[in-house]
């Protein structure tokens, strides 16, 4: 599987979330009340980037897909449609 920049950066926030969420169950960010609103702060703006990565990953890119396949579906439906059909012989009449 060949991994793109999207793929990477979707991937390291997702994971630096959940390694930020680990760090805060055990304990392992500073407990001082001065700072407890600016961890907040970047705790609550880590976890929201993640949940747009999830979404835009797993709900966004396959709607989009298969918006793409049903775009081209049609666009060839109506090349068929409007191209002229190679058995049609047009006739002149002469007048006297």
């Amino acid at each position: 599987m060949r991994l793109d920049v999207r793929t990477t950066l979707a991937m390291l926030t997702v994971a630096g979330s959940v390694g930020l969420g680990l760090a805060v169950v055990t304990g392992h960010v500073n407990k001082d009340p001065a700072a407890a609103g600016q961890i907040g702060i970047v705790i609550g703006y880590v976890f929201a980037e993640s949940k747009a990565v999830l979404a835009w990953y797993f709900s966004s890119s396959s709607s989009s897909a298969a918006k793409d396949e049903t775009i081209q579906l049609q666009a060839q439906a109506a090349a068929d449609v409007a191209a002229p059909s190679s058995t049609t012989t047009t006739t002149t009449k002469e007048t006297p």
